[in-house]
């Protein structure tokens, strides 16, 4: 026969001891053995401690209400922005200028070999002239393929933004952005907006200032991937 073992005051005692240093413990926290120990085990404290690990953290609720809070007010590239930004490109003259061509006019700008065609007759015009026309050194041909393209286009959207231009008012600002896909070098422009995204439109892709060809984000320009003319585009979720 087991010995009878005391429940007296010093179990008591030793349960209200240890509920005095832990605030948040409950009288369910400790399943109280009266009258077979007077001793609380570690191992229930572990216990208590780990429920109170199980609790929302306050700091993690306060980044998801912050990151909640940031994508309300700045929402995914909307089509009437898109539209803006493409404006001011077209109404640019000189970008204009370099941009626009009437290959656009017999070609789907969603299969975005205008440039591609353009520059190909620039180089067959050198070769059938023997480098006296089509020279990609000539400021009249080199302003018309991608680089001089993205480099007019970008130089419009910074000055609409130094300008602040209602337009353009979440432009950050907008660069040329460069790949090598299949061994060819081709160039468009990157916009940045102020909620830290960055998208890339092509121009080059259509030879159509008003419609250019635009990608999510620059990984997918430089993959070639989802890209969809502005005409055809309705916003991205």
């Amino acid at each position: 026969m087991l010995p009878r073992l005391s429940a007296g005051p010093p179990a008591i005692a030793a349960v209200r001891t240890d509920e005095a240093t832990t605030s948040a413990a409950t009288t369910t926290d400790i399943p109280l053995r009266v009258g077979l120990h007077a001793w609380v085990p570690p191992r229930l404290r572990i216990c208590r401690v780990s429920s109170k690990r199980r609790m929302p953290s306050t700091t993690a609720v306060g980044i998801k209400a912050i990151h909640t809070l940031k994508k309300a007010r700045y929402p995914m590239l909307t089509v009437e922005e898109a539209e803006n930004l493409t404006s001011v490109v077209a109404k640019d003259p000189e970008a204009s200028k370099r941009i626009d061509s009437g290959i656009d006019n017999f070609l789907p700008a969603a299969w975005g070999v205008a440039g591609g065609l353009r520059n190909a007759g620039y180089v067959a015009l050198g070769m059938v002239s023997f480098g006296a026309w089509g020279d990609p050194t000539e400021p009249a041909y080199a302003n018309r393929v991608c680089t001089g393209i993205s480099d007019a286009a970008s130089a419009a959207l910074n000055v609409a933004v130094s300008k602040k231009d209602a337009r353009v008012r979440r432009l950050k600002g907008a660069a040329p952005i460069s790949r090598v896909l299949n061994g060819v070098d081709h160039t468009a422009v990157q916009v940045s907006v102020d909620d830290g995204q960055q998208h890339v439109f092509d121009w080059h892709a259509t030879l159509d200032a008003d419609n250019p060809m635009l990608f999510r984000s620059p990984a997918d320009w430089v993959r070639a991937k989802d890209g969809v003319p502005l005409k055809d585009f309705s916003g991205w979720k």
